[in-house]
């Protein structure tokens, strides 16, 4: 979908997931699209000590073995982090991005009310959150993206329309996407 509209974008990827599927994450990169570091293991209680910061060190380091790449952007799992973890992600060198609107869950079950809602809350220079799938573990009925993938097409149709450009969010914050 996002080649239809020649569209690039970044995908924050776990460290667990690029370790099983090191083939997808170098066609990302192929692509021209961008990769962000978003942990190694998604631990939802990474921030509640400094294990978030190693979590997301070894997402980093198993980034550049598969790709030889280390990513300068960090998407804390489920948008939490610590002082521990934003201190972590200065002394790396690493920007921490969070999103504006999140298209996800049930707001997915109807394309139509999907869009509607985003196109009612985006606004420019908006960072849009889309799953691939709500678990890590691969096929399990919580990794499932036709949700998302039935709404992206029509979502970015409509944007385009009134509009709207999509860029990575490297372009978008004026920064570099690698170390």
């Amino acid at each position: 979908i996002l080649d239809k509209y020649n569209i690039k974008a970044t995908f924050f990827v776990v460290g667990k997931q690029v370790e099983v599927y090191p083939e997808l994450t170098r066609e990302i990169l192929e692509r021209g699209h961008i990769l962000g570091n978003h942990s190694y293991s998604h631990d939802a209680n990474h921030a509640l000590s400094d294990f978030g910061s190693k979590d997301m060190l070894r997402c980093a380091e198993v980034i550049c073995q598969y790709t030889g790449i280390t990513p300068c952007l960090y998407r804390p799992p489920y948008g939490k982090s610590s002082p521990w973890e934003l201190a972590s992600t200065k002394e790396m060198n690493m920007i921490t991005v969070n999103w504006s609107y999140a298209v996800e869950g049930d707001s997915l079950a109807g394309t139509d009310n999907a869009v509607s809602k985003v196109l009612d809350e985006i606004n420019p220079g908006c960072i849009l959150l889309l799953h691939d799938g709500y678990g890590i573990d691969s096929n399990s009925l919580e990794s499932d993206c036709q949700l998302t993938l039935k709404v992206l097409d029509s979502l970015i149709s409509n944007l385009l329309k009134q509009g709207y450009n999509f860029v990575t969010v490297p372009v978008l914050l004026g920064t570099n996407a690698y170390s």
